[in-house]
């Protein structure tokens, strides 16, 4: 792996005077200037998670608009905006009902063929998706789904793409077409989606290795990126982009493997650890996942102490009175952690727990849809 080693240590946050006498902590803000080491432990417990998460809310979506197997979701303002593998867009409201259905895929030249990702633009609000069979990106009105406009992106054939601070980047691994011999890098540049303006992170051996991972990660008002295999999380910015965690995982896949055109489906089971993702930053902890024998290893992480809070496969298994439902963690919103719980596995915790399920939880069925449930941590000194 290609990592960075000029590190600066975490900024130590101090607390301010309030009047003359009482003090007020202050809020915890990650640094995301520096370049923080992580150096992952061996030990990967299959033990559940302490009591440092609980649920703190959660929406039901109505089953309305039924949603497949999600690909990306943002929330923003009143809506919550997910892309699923169908594919279509349904904005929910925060009461969980559906204010709108982007599901117009076709051949005509207002519809799409393959929707790949989605951003929202906040200042133009508009919704942008990108559909990787036409190569184009279409515009919809951000609080009614309208379409609006598109434009070709036939100078390029990215796999994902990103949006922040009005401009985009897009994830460049896909080498079939012939395109892409003039943009031998991971990471595509372009300030209005009309050309590229820059390039980051020259490809090596993974570009031709066809195994493609989610690279991209709004947390907020911060846009993560990582490279497929790669232990360097980057922040994206307008003006560049720049490493800020350096994650290093135990027993690592070589590089070399790769070279040595290892198969992909060897890598699971192989031994190595491989697949930094899921990076979300809620104040002061730091979650990411990683594949692991075979498992998908779950990471709590507090940046402003240096400590694991919980490194492991199991994060939950019985549900518990402040914990009674958890899935792997889809983004944050507000400072709090939040995923897709699925029905079927709000059913069968239920079972084995009733008394921890009140409220609308006790009447889920396994047809409903998911429910999007928020999580805080507790405070660590």
């Amino acid at each position: 792996m290609h990592v960075a080693r000029c590190f600066l240590g975490i900024v130590i946050m101090l607390g301010i005077t309030s009047g003359c006498v009482q003090k007020e902590k202050v809020k915890y803000e990650a640094d995301f200037l520096s370049v923080k080491r992580i150096d992952v432990p061996d030990n990967v417990t299959k033990d559940e998670i302490r009591d440092i998460i609980e649920l703190d809310s959660y929406i039901l979506l109505s089953n309305e608009a039924l949603v497949g197997r999600v690909k990306r979701i943002i929330i923003h303002d009143d809506g919550i905006y997910i892309l699923d593998s169908e594919p279509k867009i349904i904005c929910f409201d925060k009461k969980g009902r559906v204010m709108f259905k982007i599901d117009n895929r076709g051949g005509g030249p207002t519809e799409y063929q393959n929707l790949r990702d989605f951003a929202i633009d906040e200042n133009s609000k508009r919704i942008i998706a990108f559909d990787d069979e036409k190569r184009k990106l279409s515009f919809y009105a951000l609080k009614t789904g309208k379409y609006l406009s598109s434009m070709p992106t036939l100078y390029m054939a990215p796999t994902e793409m990103g949006f922040i601070d009005g401009e985009f980047f897009f994830k460049n691994i896909d080498v079939r077409f012939e395109v892409q011999k003039d943009h031998q890098f991971y990471l595509l540049h372009s300030e209005s989606g009309k050309q590229i303006d820059a390039m980051y992170l020259p490809h090596d051996a993974v570009a031709d290795f066809n195994f493609d991972m989610e690279s991209f990660f709004y947390n907020e008002s911060h846009l993560f990126f990582v490279r497929p295999f790669d232990n360097i999380v980057y922040s994206v910015q307008k003006k560049g982009i720049h490493p800020v965690f350096e994650i290093n995982l135990p027993n690592p896949l070589p590089l070399k493997k790769v070279e040595e055109k290892m198969r992909p489906v060897e890598i699971p089971n192989s031994g190595y650890a491989y697949g930094v993702g899921d990076v979300y930053v809620a104040g002061k902890i730091l979650h990411f996942t990683f594949s692991k024998d075979g498992f998908i290893v779950t990471t709590f992480f507090d940046l402003s102490t240096g400590t694991f809070l919980y490194n492991g496969i199991r994060v939950l298994a019985d549900a518990r009175e402040k914990l009674p439902i958890y899935s792997l963690i889809n983004g944050v919103y507000e400072g709090k952690f939040f995923a897709l719980v699925s029905a079927p596995s709000i059913v069968e915790k239920r079972a084995a727990h009733p008394g921890f399920f009140t409220g609308e939880l006790s009447k889920i069925t396994e047809e409903d849809n998911d429910v999007l449930a928020f999580f805080t941590m507790k405070q660590t000194e």
